[in-house]
């Protein structure tokens, strides 16, 4: 088994070292050393990080009011959580309180250690780990130099680690840290009826990740470490959290919200929850990740919610729908099952892409479907979502009905995008076309946008051989470009016109990418529409489109933005639309 301690230093510099300006204490330098020996030939695997500082504390428990958290070491094995706090110098307990002889004279502490290990100790049980309901979180406190057994009535010794109590108790510090998960474990189901488990793998992994996160990859759909994406603000957002369990995190694509919903989702151990957005395809993609994660949730479209719980309803029924009868729908279905006794009620719901539902009403599915049919005052919600794609036919303006979801929400904001980290002008880009779309008659005429490839195509030939280039090079065995890393996105108004374009794409043997291809990896260039992929993302995007009206800049804004390293816009200044005699391609490309 292994010791994996965060930060790791040798333990012949530790003593000298400088952490922030400041030598370590020589307390602290004995128990790292001590965890060290001990701990690196144990039988089981442990995780312990030092000094660790925490944004805020939980004041719910203690006295004295902290604004945040120095822990000394967080210990953490399969049989739960310790916190330790560490005090050096030759303690003693004088009238109750706390002192140490400096020389010939008495000074004494300025908090009360274990007071102090206990707000620690209910900071991570209440801000960073409140999903952590079965498992024992520990608190002890060290004296590593004190050589005299410490017994007052007011602090229980069964608690402290001390020189004395290392040549006379425990063999060495695993023996008391074994002591400490039995003695806090039987302590309470000795008079609760509570029994608690040990940490999962995926709980310690949750753990780790949490409190030591590493990045090394700019695609941030990757479900290995979907915790280790909060790597600069995780605490903070979890703190969020924990404060009110309805929260609304509002960002701009590629800033990490579905990521952010992954992390979320690994926290509901032992609860039920349901994942609900509009495109069929994010919803699917979704789906896999939260069984690979082992997470218990049903995950479906607002679409799908509507057909598999109102009877008499089809697909065809609710196409094209303007929000607003979309919403009587809601209702209807809501209705029924209330009325049927079949009022699914979730431990928590998860709502991404919510620009698309707030006007369908959202409100209506977040209260009925949790908290005892009280979600809005009661509900554990997670709601994702960004007014800037808010893309719709009816040129929706969904700006208000999220502001006044905010009453019932604490609201974050990510501004950091990280999904383009390598070509910060796909953003800038995107954010122009978005804003100033007269500007895009001729994409070419846009020099100032270097990395991004901006071509026009006149004919069917020139197009046809831009696709057969990017073909060919995802079967050339010395590229490392793969089908799996690249996405033709077509513009809707190119791709539901009867045109030679489209007929191009099937000619060339792409492959359209759906909710039955979406988990295999392709060895075909696969092709879509930009609204059907939302929410998604590749490597390379490339994007088809013609001339912009007032409603495509929304399209081109979502296209632009699934892109994390390369985006290429062909746009088409002509291309030719069947007449009758090529109305049988056209139907079967529909079918």
């Amino acid at each position: 088994m292994s010791l994996q301690i965060y930060p790791e230093y040798p333990l012949d510099e530790l003593e000298q070292l400088l952490i922030n300006g400041v030598k370590v204490p020589y307390g602290e330098f004995l128990v790292y050393k001590d965890i060290v020996d001990a701990l690196s030939d144990s039988p089981h695997d442990w995780y312990v990080w030092y000094s660790m500082k925490l944004p805020f504390h939980d004041n719910s428990m203690i006295k004295r009011v902290k604004a945040d958290a120095e822990l000394d070491f967080i210990i953490v094995s399969k049989f739960g959580i310790i916190v330790m706090e560490v005090k050096g110098g030759n303690i003693s307990v004088d009238q109750g309180r706390f002192c140490y002889k400096d020389g010939k004279r008495k000074k004494w502490l300025n908090q009360n250690p274990f007071e102090q290990v206990k707000g620690y100790k209910y900071t991570l049980m209440n801000k960073v780990f409140p999903s952590f309901k079965h498992i024992a979180f520990c608190e002890a406190v060290s004296f590593p130099t004190t050589m005299i057994p410490i017994e007052n009535t007011i602090y229980d010794s069964k608690l402290i680690y001390s020189e004395y109590t290392k040549r006379n108790k425990y063999k060495n510090i695993e023996k008391f840290l074994m002591h400490i998960y039995d003695y806090s474990k039987h302590k309470l189901e000795s008079i609760h009826p509570i029994r608690f488990s040990n940490l999962t793998p995926g709980e310690i992994e949750t753990i780790v990740n949490t409190f030591n996160p590493v990045v090394s990859d700019t695609n941030v759909f990757q479900s290995r470490d979907s915790l280790a994406w909060l790597k600069e603000r995780n605490l903070d957002i979890l703190y969020s959290l924990s404060e009110n369990p309805r929260l609304m995190i509002e960002g701009a694509p590629g800033t990490g919200k579905t990521t952010m919903a992954m992390a979320y989702a690994e926290m509901q151990v032992g609860r039920k929850g349901i994942y609900l957005c509009w495109n069929l395809l994010l919803c699917g993609y979704n789906a896999q990740r939260f069984k690979e994660l082992k997470v218990n949730i049903d995950c479906m479209t607002f679409t799908q919610f509507v057909i598999e719980n109102l009877p008499n309803v089809n697909e065809s029924d609710l196409y094209y729908l303007e929000p607003s009868k979309f919403a009587a729908y809601i209702r209807e279905t809501i209705d029924y099952l209330q009325d049927s006794g079949k009022l699914p009620n979730y431990d928590f719901m998860i709502i991404d892409e919510a620009q698309d539902l707030f006007d369908r009403n959202l409100h209506l599915m977040m209260h009925k479907l949790c908290g005892d049919h009280n979600g809005m005052k009661q509900g554990n919600i997670m709601l994702l979502y960004d007014l800037d794609q808010s893309f719709s036919l009816f040129g929706r303006d969904v700006t208000d009905y999220a502001y006044f979801l905010k009453e019932y929400f604490t609201h974050f904001k990510l501004h950091k995008v990280r999904r383009s980290a390598q070509k910060t002008q796909i953003r800038k880009i995107a954010e122009h076309i978005q804003s100033h779309p007269e500007d895009w008659d001729d994409v070419t005429t846009h020099h100032e946008y270097d990395e991004i490839e901006l071509r026009s195509f006149d004919t069917r030939d020139e197009l046809k051989y831009a696709m057969e280039e990017i073909i060919k090079n995802i079967n050339d065995p010395s590229s490392s470009l793969m089908a799996e890393d690249v996405i033709v996105l077509v513009q809707s108004k190119v791709w539901q016109r009867k045109n030679n374009v489209a007929d191009l794409i099937l000619e060339m043997g792409m492959e359209e990418l759906t909710i039955e291809n979406l988990s295999l990896k392709p060895n075909k260039l696969q092709y879509t529409t930009a609204v059907k992929f939302k929410g998604l993302e590749r490597k390379h995007v490339i994007l088809i489109v013609d001339k912009p009206n007032k409603l495509t800049p929304y399209e081109w804004y979502i296209g632009c933005t699934r892109a994390i390293e390369n985006l290429c816009i062909w746009q088409l200044h002509t291309y030719e639309e069947h007449d009758g005699n090529g109305e049988d391609a056209y139907k079967r490309r529909k079918a």
